[in-house]
């Protein structure tokens, strides 16, 4: 961004002498840059990795206050590495569906709780209970 700024405003010095023309070209270029950072990258390329938005741009913040330029850049694909591979390992699952953007993940999710909730539920019931019955004189249980 500085780059071009700088290249731009060199090259309007070479052809005016009016500092307007210098101010405009500067904000312009910065508020062009605005709008696409916090809008246009969040909306477009995190929609297209199945990002949520708001993961998208805390991460573009982020990434700029922590290494300027480049954590602007390298923000977005580092929070969609993160999320394919939470993805793809098994125990890190949950973790993948924070940042993501997808409705089949509350499907899942649903299915995940419903699969536990059976195995916890079989577990219940194949203890064995211990009653008053179970524990009378005329029983006689084996340990």
């Amino acid at each position: 961004m500085l780059t071009a700024t700088l290249f731009t405003v060199l090259t309007t010095l070479t052809t005016t002498t009016s500092t307007s023309d210098l101010v405009w070209i500067v904000v312009i270029f910065y508020s062009i840059h605005i709008v696409d950072v916090n809008f246009l990258m969040p909306g477009i390329v995190a929609s297209r990795l199945r990002i949520n938005a708001l993961i998208s741009i805390l991460g573009v913040v982020i990434g700029v206050a922590l290494t300027g330029i480049p954590g602007l850049f390298l923000s977005i694909p580092a929070i969609a590495f993160v999320k394919i591979l939470c993805d793809e390992i098994e125990g890190l699952n949950p973790w993948g569906i924070i940042p993501g953007d997808d409705i089949s993940y509350t499907k899942k999710i649903q299915a995940i709780y419903e699969v536990e909730k059976n195995i916890f539920t079989s577990k219940q019931k194949s203890k064995k209970k211990i009653t008053r019955e179970n524990l009378s004189p005329g029983n006689s249980q084996k340990d």
